[in-house]
């Protein structure tokens, strides 16, 4: 489907919608439109393998104009071309707003290649001119001069003599449709050294300016987060009946969404004042190492408020609740009731004479002694 754009641009007379038209109905036909309008004049260059039929293609054209009507269009050129020659076959001409049909004239090639066949080549040697011959050619070239009075000719020169053009020579080089385009290579601009040390100068702010705007953003992701473990353990936590829910479910979690928010943002604006592959590995690195401290924050604020609330029920002192009293304390309490496990047992009284009877009544009796019980229950 053709766009409607192209048909109301080729109605204001754009010759590249005018082509583009043509192209898309002769796709199957093989043959390539282009068009230019100079003052007035649209000239259509129609090229294909074999050259095509200069009725079809005046046909088609006029149709076409006739239905698009376009604007500051005055005059219609159509010329046929064949892939490997080197000027058009024939011409056809007609008026848009006049209902004549067009005028087909066809261009003589004379020595011109028709299907991209090399013209044959003449072996003949040339003559040598003779110096009578020469004489006549340069008073010939020679400008007439106003002072000198005209000559009669002779009768004996021939007049109203027939001059072929001489056929033109096809060139070894290919031809303009096959040869294939080069854009010349750009050198580099040279750098003055005002330049360089603008360059440095500018590299030197852009890495000053990620590495701040890196920091800024680890502080506001830090920030946010223990705002919202902080809010969480000291409101949301502790509603009735819902807040040892929600802290079983970790709520709080979803609040993790503004800290990815603020990381992705701020590291993703430092990513564009350095070099890509650069920026891209060390926010990479910033991320595997800024993302387990943050989401430990959460486990180290529930620990403070457990300690908070702990030490208002004890009646503790401000040395006494500090976290490193409180885990030098555990230490202590685990070492003495490690050793307290391992000494205590050979301090059950142990009765050598009566062996027999211990044996004795553990078989029918299982149940171990009163005071090893009073051992256990005290360890």
């Amino acid at each position: 489907m053709v766009r409607s754009d192209i048909f109301s641009q080729a109605q204001r007379g754009d010759p590249k919608a005018i082509a583009a038209l043509m192209n898309h109905s002769l796709q199957r036909k093989q043959v390539t439109v282009r068009a230019a309008l100079r003052a007035g004049c649209l000239t259509i260059l129609a090229t294909s393998r074999e050259c095509p039929d200069a009725r079809f293609m005046a046909n088609f054209v006029q149709r076409g104009i006739d239905r698009l009507q376009p604007h500051q269009v005055n005059r219609v050129v159509i010329r046929g071309y064949a892939i490997g020659t080197i000027g058009s076959l024939w011409t056809a001409e007609f008026d848009p707003h006049s209902s004549a049909p067009p005028q087909i004239s066809t261009v003589p090639q004379s020595g011109l290649p028709q299907t991209g066949k090399p013209a044959a080549i003449s072996t003949s040697v040339p003559r040598t001119p003779s110096p009578t011959s020469a004489s006549k050619r340069q008073g010939r070239d020679r400008p007439a001069s106003p002072l000198r009075s005209a000559r009669p000719k002779s009768n004996s020169a021939p007049q109203n003599t027939p001059q072929t053009a001489p056929p033109r020579r096809q060139s070894a080089s290919p031809s303009r449709s096959s040869r294939p385009i080069t854009q010349p290579a750009r050198s580099p601009k040279p750098q003055t050294p005002l330049t360089k040390v603008l360059d440095r100068l500018l590299k030197v702010l852009s890495s000053l300016t990620f590495i701040t705007l890196s920091i800024v953003t680890i502080l506001l992701a830090f920030g946010c987060k223990i705002w919202t473990a902080e809010f969480a353990e000291n409101t949301i936590y502790q509603i009735q009946f819902l807040g040892d829910l929600l802290r079983g479910l970790e709520a709080a979690e979803v609040f993790n969404i503004f800290v990815f928010a603020i990381l992705g943002l701020g590291l993703g604006l430092a990513t564009m004042l350095v070099p890509r592959s650069f920026g891209v590995r060390v926010t990479a690195t910033i991320g595997l190492l800024v993302l387990p401290v943050i989401f430990s924050i959460s486990s180290v604020i529930r620990y403070q408020s457990w300690i908070h609330e702990f030490s208002q029920t004890e009646n503790l002192s401000e040395d006494q609740r500090s976290p490193r009293r409180i885990f030098i304390s555990k230490i202590k309490s685990i070492k003495r009731v490690f050793w307290d496990f391992i000494y205590t047992p050979p301090n059950i009284p142990a009765y050598r004479q009566r062996g027999y009877k211990w044996n004795r009544s553990t078989r029918s009796n299982p149940k171990p002694p009163i005071a090893l019980k009073m051992r256990l229950v005290h360890f």
